[in-house]
């Protein structure tokens, strides 16, 4: 299986835009193979 890091990263990243992070204000994204 070949896995395609740069499009995995940009989907994590975009998940950490839709983080709640109210007392850390460290928003934190994943993304699953």
């Amino acid at each position: 299986m070949e896995v395609d890091w740069d499009h995995l990263r940009s989907r994590a990243v975009e998940a950490s835009h839709n983080a709640y992070a109210p007392y850390s204000h460290f928003p934190v994204g994943a993304a699953g193979l």
